[in-house]
């Protein structure tokens, strides 16, 4: 089970943001991101994946228990609701968080959130990120050491069994997709030279949903020379920060 962890803002509310981090990515990395919509008035709901708190070593992930957390968000969403008014919901989410976003979504038919922000959202990859759909599940105990910085990942190695969950929520997305519209407005950012994630797959997808926009960065590294890793200007880089940021503004309400 996932963990929850609210913030608010000195002054009266003006709505509530959800922040969900990526695979084996510290959910207090999402801070930088958090701190844009708290400083502008909104609660900020940053929800741990199961499996992703720091203080223990992953045993047994399943996409079961990532879609819960969701529930358990909502559930949180609604006691803040019922403490501070209707106010407005977002959610703030990246590569994996993205995805179990949608197919919470899709599975549930959630009408919580009015507006979403994807960050390198894992909803189209590229061919080199399936190496390991076969291997996950022949071999799901078999730990894949990561190769993300220190100072980001959660675990210095990962079953197999992780990646196998992965794979089973992406294809549950991609399939539902092509029969169902994602009813939430949605703004992708993207980095064009992504190493996991494919950019024009994303093109492809924002085109069929116009709910969906894609706004796509520039092709600036930021200082961790890793483009799919999009939390803060030093992953980013200082001009897709500012532009990320610039953005947020144009969109609180």
């Amino acid at each position: 089970m996932g963990k929850i962890d609210i913030t608010k803002p000195y002054i009266e509310p003006k709505g509530i943001a959800a922040l969900v981090h990526g695979l084996n990515l510290k959910s207090e990395r999402m801070a930088d991101i958090g701190r844009l919509w708290l400083e502008r008035g909104y609660i900020i709901a940053n929800l741990t994946l199961a499996g992703h708190e720091s203080t223990t070593e992953w045993t047994d992930p399943s996409r079961k228990a990532w879609l819960f957390d969701f529930e358990s968000l909502e559930s949180a969403i609604d006691g803040l609701k019922a403490e501070c008014g209707d106010l407005p919901c977002v959610c703030v989410a990246m590569s994996l968080g993205a995805l179990m976003f949608v197919d919470h979504v899709l599975t549930t038919s959630s009408s919580t959130f009015t507006k979403a922000y994807f960050l390198a959202p894992a909803l189209s990859i590229r061919r080199r990120s399936l190496i390991l759909k076969g291997p996950s599940r022949l071999l799901p105990n078999l730990r894949i050491k990561s190769l993300s910085d220190p100072g980001y990942r959660v675990h210095n190695s990962l079953p197999l069994s992780f990646y196998r969950e992965f794979y089973a929520a992406y294809d549950f997305v991609r399939l539902r997709m092509e029969k169902q519209p994602f009813p939430i407005p949605t703004q992708i950012f993207s980095h064009p030279n992504d190493e996991l994630v494919s950019h024009r797959g994303l093109i492809r997808l924002s085109s069929r949903f116009e709910s969906v926009q894609i706004k796509p960065l520039g092709r600036e590294r930021g200082k961790m020379g890793y483009n799919h890793l999009m939390v803060n200007e030093e992953t980013m880089g200082q001009g897709n920060w500012a532009m990320f940021t610039r953005t947020t503004d144009e969109n609180i309400q």
